[in-house]
């Protein structure tokens, strides 16, 4: 598997081989990714053999509407673990994202973050059973991949003694609450009565705006680490 990753790589690479403004910099994020992409399969594999699960979508559309709003995604990987055929929500994340599992689930409660949220509603509306919500970051090369799990409870939330536990348990009242805010500011929006945003301070949230170019409180982008 080892070999045929590393071929992938050099594939998508030179594939996009324009999109890179200098030969150092293409061979430099290549590196980068071999490393990331190595790291994710040791991952996967010890994942595997500790909770046995299967692939069973990449790059699934999540279409649905919500207080007669159309939400659209896209759930770039969809799980059924062989054991209780619960099926895991997987999101890569090549940016920032929570240290824990209680500061992704804090998060949630404070309507920071939906795109799990609405991920678990579109596949419940498709008729999955779904048991876990998964951050899986791919970052940084250097590092070991240590993915930030949510595994979805009937009841109250059980509380980690560890803070900076990545696993730990969210109420499916916290996912109702997201989505009942969702309707809310979908309905805002459709209403054209929202004046000013709130002006954010991740660059990567500016990533698909078309006003970007144009904003002039748009944050700095992070810089890149070529070393790495």
């Amino acid at each position: 598997m080892r070999r045929r990753v590393a071929e992938c790589v050099i594939w998508a690479f030179e594939r996009n081989r324009d999109g890179f403004a200098t030969a150092v910099e293409f061979e430099l994020q290549r590196r980068r990714a071999q490393r990331t992409a190595q790291r994710y399969v040791d991952w996967l594999l010890a994942q595997e053999t500790i909770a046995p699960f299967d692939v069973i979508g990449r790059e699934v559309p999540a279409n649905l509407e919500l207080g007669g709003q159309p939400f659209v995604g896209f759930i770039d990987r969809l799980d059924r673990d062989e054991r209780s055929g619960g099926i895991g929500v997987v999101d890569y994340k090549t940016g920032s994202i929570a240290a824990s599992a209680a500061d992704y689930r804090d998060k949630i409660r404070r309507f920071r973050d939906f795109q799990l949220p609405f991920y678990y509603w579109a596949r419940t509306a498709a008729g999955d059973r779904v048991t876990s919500l998964a951050l899986v970051p791919l970052k940084d090369a250097l590092l070991d991949v240590r993915p930030i799990v949510l595994e979805i409870v009937a009841g109250p939330v059980t509380e980690s003694r560890r803070s900076d536990a990545p696993s730990g348990t969210i109420a499916l009242a916290d996912l109702e609450r997201a989505r009942a805010r969702m309707i809310e500011l979908s309905g805002e929006l459709a209403s054209g009565t929202a004046g000013r945003f709130a002006v954010t301070t991740d660059p990567s949230a500016c990533t698909y705006c078309a006003y970007a170019n144009a904003c002039a409180h748009k944050p700095p982008d992070a810089p890149e680490r070529f070393a790495r």
